[in-house]
């Protein structure tokens, strides 16, 4: 009849539909995926070695969202810097602390030509660093203590992902200092001649040196503030306050 007819139609109709649905499904990828699967599973066991089977599945789902961050100085993207200074007669680089290198870094982006080291610690109190400026000062930065003593002192870039800085120190007629143009070639010419002193505090040598960073040293470079606008007017306002005069 015309209405099993109907019924068997529309019954092939759904099992097609159906059938259509399932391969779609097949076809279409789960972008859903566990985190273990992604990053790696680690070893239970190992670190979460006590417990009953209800603590070590609370702390793991816990630790559902979480990983390891790399092992890195900082994250953001902001370049640190970090100063040091080596010694004339050791040849000893050492860096200046966090403090110490915060009051260089403000005096070298702002421009000034030196700057007192007063107030951050026995070992720079009374010091005074000068900074090159066109003709006047030189080319390096140098330290320079109540005694006269002095010492030249570096700035490095600290990136993020670096563990450690490599410095060339060079000694020359029995003073050590930082690396500067042309001592390469310097280096080569004393190696191939024959007039070679006797002392060798006298000689020219070139030494690499690495220092590894611990976090002391890293100095952020501040935020500077917005112009002022002197026609521009500022209103305040304390909610708290419930009286104006």
């Amino acid at each position: 009849s015309r209405e099993s007819a109907s019924k068997g139609s529309r019954s092939r109709a759904l099992s097609a539909a159906s059938g259509e649905q399932k391969l779609l499904k097949k076809q279409v990828e789960n972008r859903i995926k566990n985190i273990e699967d992604v990053f790696g599973a680690e070893d239970e066991d190992a670190e979460a070695g006590s417990g009953s089977m209800a603590v070590r599945q609370a702390t793991k789902m816990q630790r559902g969202h979480m990983r390891t961050l790399t092992d890195k100085l900082y994250y953001d993207e902001v370049l640190r810097s970090a100063w040091l200074a080596i010694d004339a007669e050791t040849g000893d680089v050492t860096f200046y602390h966090k403090t110490v290198g915060e009051r260089l870094e403000s005096a070298y982006r702002s421009g000034r030509a030196s700057v007192p080291l007063a107030g951050l610690g026995r070992e720079v109190d009374g010091t005074i660093v000068t900074f090159p400026r066109g003709d006047v000062g030189g080319t390096r930065i140098v330290e320079t203590s109540l005694k006269g003593n002095r010492r030249e002192v570096q700035r490095v870039p600290v990136p993020g992902t670096t563990r450690e800085v490599q410095i060339i120190a060079v000694r020359e007629a029995g003073s050590w200092r930082f690396e500067m143009e042309g001592d390469r070639e310097v280096a080569a010419k004393k190696a191939l001649s024959i007039d070679i002193s006797d002392d060798p505090e006298d000689d020219f040598l070139i030494v690499d040196k690495r220092l590894a960073f611990t976090g002391q040293e890293i100095v952020v470079p501040e935020n500077k503030l917005p112009p002022v606008n002197r026609n521009q007017r500022t209103y305040y306002i304390n909610p708290n306050f419930t009286e104006y005069y």
